[in-house]
């Protein structure tokens, strides 16, 4: 099996970027909840999910 990873993609009619994390097993576990117009923000997302996996977790 290959490693988790992040994989970005144009939405259909080229209007957007979103990106999602594709498991080790081949599943989406995550997803951008929104489309970036620019290539460069999406990257900025992924960047600040990877940076949270420090973050504690709250029950609310």
């Amino acid at each position: 099996m290959s490693p988790m990873r992040y994989e970005k993609f144009m939405v259909a009619g080229g209007r957007g970027w979103r990106w999602h994390l594709r498991a080790d097993n081949g599943r989406i576990i995550s997803m951008s909840r929104e489309t970036y117009v620019t290539e460069h923000a999406c990257d900025y997302s992924i960047a600040l999910s990877k940076s949270s996996s420090g973050a504690p977790v709250s029950r609310l």
